[in-house]
């Protein structure tokens, strides 16, 4: 009996000193994430020279009587296939190559290095933008968006269109744009009537299936206008051109 109490006991007295060991921690971790400031892109003519550019420079001379695209087809097909060994030259050239470039922009003065990074960076959003436009436009055709109606004149240049020769060439435009705005001008109110009441039924047909266009579509468009505002540029270099909100 005395042993079973004793060994109770002991149960007991390492249960209070094995949980008195023990620490339970309820702060909960947070994962920290190290914020790394990307590499300046250097402007065209001192950037980063891949291995493969190398490679197609110097294939390219070789080539003759090819157009270019066949030409860069044959290239990169040829370069896919080399083992790394055979990379390795070009690799080693591009990497002599790239710190030249980098030698280079580091001579020239801080006025001509900020006009250069400048420059880059507006080349760099406009073909972001110009890419974003493309995806806009492509959206726009999925979803049937509805074209914006003519107005008076260009329905008068329509039907004189329609009268003569489609005129061909720049200059034939031109000129066939000169002619029409002169005969626009000498017409009476009575002629003009008929294209502005075409017009405006028109644009009132072009109102309501827009609205039903924006109704179906309003979860597309509100994300394209988010887009469309993070891609306005955050420092003006020259007056670019305004991004517009979906319609």
């Amino acid at each position: 009996m005395q042993s079973v109490l004793m060994s109770s006991a002991f149960f007991k007295n390492f249960s209070l000193t094995f949980s008195s060991k023990l620490t339970f921690s309820t702060t909960t971790t947070k994962k920290v994430t190290a914020v790394v400031d990307k590499p300046v892109r250097l402007p065209p003519g001192f950037h980063h020279v891949t291995p493969f550019a190398v490679f197609v420079k110097e294939k390219m001379q070789n080539t003759s009587g090819e157009s270019a695209s066949e030409a860069v087809k044959k290239v990169a097909k040829s370069w896919k296939e080399m083992s790394n060994l055979d990379k390795n030259p070009y690799i080693e050239n591009s990497k002599l190559l790239t710190e030249q470039r980098k030698d280079e922009f580091a001579k020239l003065s801080d006025q001509k290095k900020e006009e250069l990074l400048e420059g880059n960076a507006l080349r760099l959003e406009k073909r972001k933008r110009s890419s974003l436009m493309r995806d806009l436009h492509k959206f726009y055709k999925q979803t049937n968006k509805p074209k914006r109606s003519l107005g008076p004149f260009l329905l008068f240049c329509k039907a004189e269109m329609e009268k003569t020769q489609v005129p061909k060439g720049k200059e034939e435009v031109i000129k066939f744009g000169k002619d029409s705005g002169e005969q626009w001008k000498v017409l009476t109110a009575d002629e003009k009537k008929i294209y502005l009441d075409k017009a405006a039924n028109l644009k009132n047909n072009y109102t309501k299936e827009l609205e039903v266009w924006k109704n179906i579509n309003a979860d597309e468009i509100s994300k394209w206008n988010a887009k469309l505002e993070m891609a306005k540029p955050k420092k003006v270099v020259t007056k670019p051109k305004k991004m517009k909100a979906v319609k």
